[in-house]
């Protein structure tokens, strides 16, 4: 198992290998449009989709997943520029994928809470610049 490297142009981010691709394998890959006529029949088309495909890494709140500030700052400067190329996503087993940041109104293409450890738990603690954080990078699939 190796880190997991985000690459956009020069820029290269390293995450913790430990991170999970939480939602890996609850996908389809046919997609399906389905409208009805005016005469009430279904129209039906199925065909096999090229990318769109949900990415979230997520760090599980154990000390070998968390951040520090700088990887979210780095994050941070990507997601909130216009990228005119896909990402390099390369996981922890070597499968490389090209993908985006994913914007959606209710979860930010990056979530990242500062943590504390105590008596073997993780709580919200307030932020510095030794916080490390708990991180959920919103991504998909571009189409290749």
């Amino acid at each position: 198992m190796t880190d997991i490297t985000l690459v956009s142009g020069a820029t290269t981010i390293t995450l913790p290998k430990e991170m999970e691709w939480v939602d890996r394998f609850t996908r389809n890959l046919v997609a399906q449009n389905v409208e009805i006529t005016a005469g009430g029949s279904q129209v039906i088309e199925e065909f096999q989709q090229q990318g769109g495909f949900p990415i979230t890494l997520v760090a599980r709140g154990a000390n070998d997943t968390w951040v520090t500030r700088d990887v979210i700052a780095a994050l941070q400067t990507l997601a909130d520029t216009p990228l005119a190329e896909p990402m390099e996503l390369t996981y922890n087993d070597g499968t490389v994928v090209l993908c985006r940041f994913r914007y959606n109104g209710n979860t930010p293409a990056v979530n990242a809470i500062p943590v504390t450890v105590q008596s073997g738990h993780f709580q919200i603690f307030p932020e510095d610049d030794d916080s490390p954080y708990a991180l959920t990078l919103s991504l998909f699939q571009a189409s290749e």
